[in-house]
């Protein structure tokens, strides 16, 4: 029975010692119909581009820290480390980037952190691969209506 105990103490400090937080976030931003080029200058540990069906542009990033607890990893997303922008770049491009490029290492008082970050980036399906940065799309010009005017 002592040995149980003792058995079941160690498991649960070794399990609380290096605890794991994870946690996941979507942002999503609209993507005007005029618009021909989507970029990429996602920066992280993993960083996945796909279509998807839909008309909207959205990003999940998903961030794990190994050795902190989850207050410091929602501080983290709080303070806007993981943070993702979509901005227009004139009319016709739309440029998807992380507004902290060069991150330092995070440690705490007792031991470094071993943090890792993945993005997941989904561009609409009327977009084209052309490299994992570059997404293109042609829009369809506009055909005037045909006047109902019959001529004589």
């Amino acid at each position: 029975m002592r040995y149980s105990f003792l058995a079941i103490a160690l498991i649960f400090f070794f399990s609380t010692a290096f605890a794991q937080s994870k946690q996941i976030q979507h942002h999503s931003f609209e993507v005007a119909p005029q618009v021909t080029t989507i970029k990429v200058d996602v920066v992280g540990n993993y960083v996945e581009v796909n279509n998807w069906p839909g008309n909207l542009l959205m990003v999940e990033i998903k961030a794990e820290l190994h050795g902190a607890n989850d207050d410091i990893l929602n501080h983290l997303f709080e303070s806007g480390r993981y943070l993702v922008e979509a901005e227009a770049q004139g009319d016709t491009e739309i440029l998807v980037y992380t507004k902290q490029k060069d991150r330092k290492p995070l440690k705490t008082k007792k031991r470094d952190c071993i943090e890792r970050v993945h993005y997941r980036v989904f561009i609409p399906d009327s977009f084209t691969k052309v490299n994992n940065n570059l997404w293109t799309r042609e829009v369809e010009a506009e055909v005037p209506a045909p006047s109902e005017e019959k001529g004589n």
